[in-house]
């Protein structure tokens, strides 16, 4: 698939004189390298609980599981730096991510006097990082348009997939393209459109599970959002989102505690300031990040009947303000029900992220067609100009 970016308003920048060259199939990779650490983390914890924490190096010697962290580390450096092509990012992405999760799950034990690796705002520590990371990435990627160096580099870099006998159609396509955006007047620029043009692809390879799955899901959907109760759905869903972020915010945060006894007492007022007056800045702060996630859930509710592509934004920014900011509080309240959480989040931006694409092309397409209809004509009045001649 083309980065979404190529296509993008503003991408393109004639020149440029950074010495470092983005690479525009950066975004999946660093993708890969998030989810790999995130899957360390959680692989980790959960076989330390099965097993019972067990250590290694016998009686004298303790090998924390930071050093293997770093060991992949290294192994991933050693494959990105020695090694050229496509796999080679692809596994320096998969085995740095490991390891950076591996290293980053010991964080506790570096951040305490006593060594403490069971720290209860570790994990929420550990997920700062990994969104900060993300943020940082999306940023550096997306902050600029691509500049023509940037174009010509990325194309060729395809060309190590011709060198190899390994260029598929989609290849060439993506490398010409790259190429379209660089002026003719670089030198290197029309050779390399000849040789890429001249080069025959390779047979693409049969699709794969996940490009399979897209496609049913693509089709699915399609066929789901034409019919007259997916709107309706779509709000009774995020209606009950909405319920949930006021749980979190208000009933959690402000009412735990109180008990039955305490919420049927005339002094239910008072229990809920003392509870205010006792909250700690991580109660504070999931308190206004829920309300502030439930404001967005509420905005996309309305906006949803103006426009299905705008409720859907500010449903995704409500899911983002809770993965950003809400699970932060939450793992340091609870380990294990923010772990949930987190994955139900994650779930549901995967799933808006792919109606937002859906919904846009639909509106695309829908203006095109709405731009290819002829005006349609006014009718004149019938028999006038005969009338007026009749009577001239």
């Amino acid at each position: 698939m083309l980065p979404c970016l190529l296509m993008s308003p503003g991408v393109y920048r004639k020149t440029s004189r950074r010495p470092l060259i983005r690479n525009m199939e950066a975004s999946e990779q660093i993708e890969a390298f998030l989810v790999s650490g995130v899957l360390a983390v959680l692989g980790i914890r959960l076989y330390l609980e099965l097993t019972g924490y067990p250590t290694i190096g016998g009686a004298n010697l303790h090998i924390a599981h930071m050093l293997w962290g770093g060991i992949l580390m290294l192994i991933a450096l050693l494959v990105l730096l020695g090694f050229l092509g496509r796999g080679a990012r692809w596994t320096g992405a998969i085995l740095g991510g490991l390891g950076f999760g591996t290293f980053l799950d010991e964080v506790g034990k570096f951040v305490t006097h006593d060594n403490d690796y069971f720290y209860q705002p570790a994990i929420a520590i550990m997920h700062v990082v990994f969104v900060i990371t993300y943020i940082a990435v999306r940023r550096i990627l997306t902050a600029r348009g691509y500049s023509e160096n940037e174009f010509l580099v990325n194309a060729l870099q395809e060309l190590e997939e011709l060198a190899v006998g390994d260029l598929d159609a989609e290849e060439k396509a993506r490398a010409l393209l790259y190429l379209d955006r660089v002026s003719d007047e670089n030198p290197v620029v029309q050779p390399l459109r000849t040789l890429i043009s001249q080069a025959k692809p390779v047979a693409s390879p049969p699709p794969s599970l996940q490009k399979r799955i897209r496609t049913r899901v693509g089709h699915t959907y399609s066929w789901i959002a034409e019919r007259p109760w997916f709107a309706r759905g779509l709000i009774l869903f995020f209606g009950a989102q909405l319920l949930v972020k006021l749980y979190q915010g208000v009933i959690v945060v402000l009412f735990f505690g109180l008990g039955r006894t305490g919420l049927a007492d005339y002094r239910f007022t008072s229990g809920v300031l003392d509870n205010l007056s006792q909250l700690p800045v991580a109660g504070w702060g999931e308190l206004f990040a829920s309300l502030l996630a439930a404001a967005l859930t509420l905005v996309g509710m309305v906006r949803i009947f103006e426009s299905r592509l705008a409720g859907c934004y500010w449903f995704q920014r409500s899911i983002l303000v809770s993965i950003f900011l809400t699970q932060v509080f939450m793992f340091y309240r609870e380990q294990v029900s923010a772990v949930i959480g987190l994955f139900l989040n994650v779930s549901i931006l995967i799933v808006l992220n792919y109606m937002i694409h859906a919904e846009e092309k639909l509106e695309k397409v829908a203006r095109r067609d709405e731009a290819c209809d002829p005006a349609p004509l006014s009718n004149p009045t019938v028999g006038s100009g005969g009338t007026d001649g009749q009577t001239g």
